[in-house]
């Protein structure tokens, strides 16, 4: 018996190690290879070391560097489903910590809108609207908040996909 947990956390250990130099692409195959086989242990351990990794580096990523232009986009792929209470509300306090700490940045509410994007629709809305009104001029923070306006009109009733278009 001890073996084998020496064995199962030798490759949870090698599991860990590998994660560090996955690519966005190897992570996304990785994640279709598990849909395939929901039952295959090894995979199932390094798709959840990936997202620990991934987690814990936008984290920090929100404390030191909460301005960056690039680095939240790929972060949007965090759901609700992937993340747990204690994480959601780990984000919730970074992100109003430095937004707090940022004063009236509209890079940090984009980044913070990107972020929440699948996380939380509520407060997702809440920053675009505010990156809208501190930069209405923003290159990119239009679109989505277009898309989520219509999208709350057709879910009304107020407008149809015919009238739309």
């Amino acid at each position: 018996m001890q073996w084998a947990m020496w064995i199962a956390f030798l490759l949870v250990f090698q599991d860990l190690v590998l994660c560090q130099e996955l690519t966005d692409t190897e992570a996304a195959r990785l994640e279709r290879l598990l849909i395939k086989s929901p039952e295959n242990l090894q995979l199932r351990m390094r798709s959840v070391a990936v997202r620990q990794k991934r987690w814990k580096s936008a984290m920090w990523m929100v404390v030191h560097h909460p301005d960056h232009e690039q680095v939240f986009r790929s972060a949007a792929r965090f759901t609700r489903a992937l993340v747990g209470q204690v994480e959601f509300e780990e984000a919730h306090r970074l992100w109003d910590a430095a937004i707090a700490r940022n004063g009236r940045s509209s890079q940090v509410r984009w980044n913070a809108a990107l972020f929440f994007s699948n996380l939380d629709e509520r407060w997702h809305l809440q920053l675009l609207e505010e990156t809208a009104e501190l930069d209405p001029n923003h290159p990119e923070v239009l679109r989505p908040l277009a898309h989520l306006y219509g999208a709350a009109l057709m879910k009304e009733g107020s407008i149809t996909a015919e009238n739309a278009a």
